[in-house]
């Protein structure tokens, strides 16, 4: 999902500016899916080599599966835990906690674990970074692994990192050497995005140390703001009447500005779905366009924007960071963006305001246009974390 077709091949656009504007840097690039024509070709399929590396030790015999050998697995309080979710307010019927699950999950990263560890002992890195830690078995056994042979890990930013968000904020128990999982360090894109982790984590442990992907595609472009980025979240056959109301629906009829509507890494609904939709409500072709991530550079499209109205992507920190006025339309948006509504370049107006069209336009004429086309250059990762 962090890859982008750009310079003639799929580029990863986190790490690949790294490695492009530090060619001294030696790299190793696990990608977790299989790869097609990556623009680094030191990258390779993790997948493939993990299926290597079960059915190695299963040939050789040095995996034994539920015998007296296996490590006991213990949730102390698991229980105690279990009753207290079930018995809060916002707890759905829907939600499952399996202790068998969690205890599989670890038996899985301790296994995977293994395999970096012996990687990591063969590559004597000084570094592990990953774009998100969590919610992957492989980044979780990777940390883990680097964690035992003292090799720095790094959490990169891929998207909000709030106080809503609850792998990056509101920890309140932290053992003294951090959690065996969780990256000793994270590489944020903002000031905001870092103090966000540093108000729990007395080691100051987040550095804003940019956005790779805008810095290194910014170059020497000029700001035409003609335009309204509207960057959406995952759509569905559930949701599209959600983040197209009526409102919206409207406002993209009447505008005298054109519309982009920007396509989530992992939407469900593509162009067609999203065109056909919008055709439906009578909206013409010609008042909007259609992007996904994969086909079109960020910064191109919002370098083009007047404005960039989104429900809560984290789109909004880039196009923050760039000075381009920002418009949250969503009361979740509202909280996990609440600290950047202290620029006055960003407004939130509610979707569903009856006033919605008139506050929009009025923020459309008042906001001066200009933008911010110095980002820096690109950080060498060694220097930020030692």
């Amino acid at each position: 999902m962090h890859r982008v077709q750009f310079k003639g091949a799929r580029y990863q656009r986190f790490f690949d500016p790294i490695l492009e504007d530090f060619p001294d840097i030696k790299a190793l690039h696990f990608e977790l899916d299989e790869l097609k024509n990556p623009y680094n070709k030191s990258s390779v399929s993790l997948s493939l080599l993990l299926k290597a590396y079960y059915w190695k030790n299963k040939f050789l015999k040095t995996i034994i599966e539920n015998s007296q050998n296996e490590v006991e697995l213990h949730l102390p309080d698991f229980e105690n835990f279990e009753t207290y979710l079930k018995s809060q307010e916002w707890y759905q019927k829907g939600f499952t906690i399996d202790k068998t699950y969690w205890i599989n999950w670890a038996r899985k990263v301790r296994f995977k674990s293994q395999f970096f560890n012996s990687v990591l002992r063969k590559a004597k890195p000084r570094q592990l970074i990953m774009s998100s830690y969590y919610g992957f078995e492989n980044t979780a056994a990777a940390i883990y692994a680097a964690k035992q042979l003292g090799v720095t890990s790094i959490d990169f930013q891929h998207g909000p990192q709030s106080n809503t968000h609850l792998a990056y904020s509101y920890w309140s128990k932290v053992p003294a050497a951090g959690f065996n999982t969780m990256p000793d360090n994270y590489w944020c894109w903002d000031e905001i995005s870092a103090n966000d982790i540093n108000l729990w984590n007395d080691k100051k442990v987040a550095q804003p140390a940019g956005n790779t992907w805008l810095q290194h595609t910014l170059g020497n472009k000029n700001y035409s703001p003609n335009t309204i980025c509207y960057s959406l979240q995952v759509l569905n056959n559930e949701n599209v009447t959600y983040f197209f109301n009526e409102n919206l629906i409207k406002e993209i009829k009447s505008s005298p500005y054109h519309w982009v509507l920007r396509l989530h890494p992992r939407t469900v609904w593509g162009e067609l779905e999203l065109r056909n939709f919008l055709n439906s409500n009578n909206i013409e072709n010609s008042n909007f366009d259609i992007e996904t991530a994969q086909q079109s550079p960020l910064v191109d499209t919002l370098l083009n924007a007047r404005v960039h109205i989104t429900n809560f992507s984290g789109v909004l920190i880039e196009a923050s960071q760039l000075g381009i006025p920002n418009v949250i339309i969503d009361e979740a948006g509202k909280t996990i963006f609440n600290a950047y509504l202290n620029n006055p370049k960003t407004v939130f107006i509610s979707k569903t305001d009856p006033e919605f069209s008139s506050r929009l336009d009025n923020f459309l004429n008042d906001m001066n246009v200009d933008a911010n086309l110095r980002l820096g250059k690109v950080r060498n990762p060694l220097e930020i974390f030692t």
